[in-house]
């Protein structure tokens, strides 16, 4: 919601739907990369990488919004 309210200039749909789907498939592929380097299911590969990533609360867990104009 920070990436539609936060910013001086709101994107546009396209943009925020483009910047969904760019992470959307990065995450996934990540996913079925490990999935087939171990030998595991997609879900536990998933839950392997979550349990994995570091958590820092204050930061913004997406990456900046960048415009397409």
């Amino acid at each position: 919601m920070d990436g539609l309210f936060g910013p001086e200039a709101h994107p546009a749909v396209q943009d925020v739907l483009d910047h969904v789907e760019k992470r959307m498939r990065s995450i996934v592929n990540k996913v079925l990369e490990r999935s087939r380097k171990d030998g595991i299911t997609p879900r536990e590969a998933a839950l392997n990488l979550c349990s994995e990533t570091p958590i820092f609360p204050d930061a913004k867990p997406y990456g900046p919004l960048k415009q397409q104009r």
